[in-house]
Order: structure tokens, then sequence, then C-alpha cells
């Protein structure tokens, strides 16, 4: 695996962790008033809110990788291709079968990608990081 890509796609899913979390701390505190606990309330909420978004989205990439979303794919490929004429570049219908062994054999080619593994620990991370700070707020 290259560490390169992967040490990218961690930086860029904090980013825009670390953008979400602020738009939720900076929409709560602009709407009540402040103090320690309001903004440990606004941090704990703005992280639960990346946590989900980002453990949701990989459990999405995981279902999708295993080959569950093929039919609504395949769908959509029949749709797109029922318009256009398969006379002028000679291509032939293909099958449900050939469609998913077609996208079997990309995925194979294109390797495994860091992204569904670094959502899932981001996810985690700022859960944790989100029970921690209502851990906080609760003492406060």
């Amino acid at each position: 695996m290259n560490v390169k890509k992967t040490l990218t796609t961690y930086a860029v899913l904090l980013v825009i962790a670390v953008a979400l979390v602020l738009a939720v701390v900076s929409f709560e505190l602009s709407t009540r008033e402040g103090g320690a606990a309001l903004l440990l309330h606004a941090l704990s909420d703005g992280l639960f809110t990346a946590a989900v978004l980002y453990i949701g989205l990989s459990l999405l990439v995981l279902i999708q990788e295993a080959g569950n979303f093929y039919g609504i794919q395949f769908l959509f490929y029949t749709l797109t291709h029922l318009f256009i004429s398969r006379r002028e570049n000679g291509q032939q219908r293909k099958t449900y079968f050939d469609y998913c062994m077609e996208k079997k054999e990309q995925r194979a080619a294109e390797g495994k990608s860091p992204v569904k593994s670094a959502m899932l620990l981001t996810g985690l991370a700022c859960l944790a990081l989100s029970l921690l700070f209502t851990v906080l707020f609760y003492r406060v």
C-alpha cells in the first residue's frame, strides 16, 4: 500500500471533519449564550455529527465494495444504453452476470483503496472524542 496515498487520504478526511465540526460549533455558539459548558456541548455535537457521517459512509462503501449495489448500477447502465444506438458502436447488450463480472475485474485491477478504513477510523476517533466531551460536559 502506498504510504503517501494513505497519509493524503487521512489528511483530507481530517480536514473535512474539522470543517464539519467547526461549522456545527459555530452554529451552536451563535444561537445561544456562551460558556464552557456550551462549548463542550457544541464540540460533542460537532464531533458526533462527523462520526455519524464518516461511519455511515464507510459502511455504505463496504456494502458497495461487496457488490450489493450492482443491481442499481446495472439499472442505470441499462437505462443509459437504452437511448444509445448499439448499431453505431457495434455493442451488444450486456447481461447482469457479464456486468457483475466486469465490475469485479475492475475492482481487482484497481486494488484495495485506503478510503474505507480511513473513514471508519476517523469516524471512530470522532465518536471517541465526542464521548469524551460529553463526559466533560456532564462534569462541568
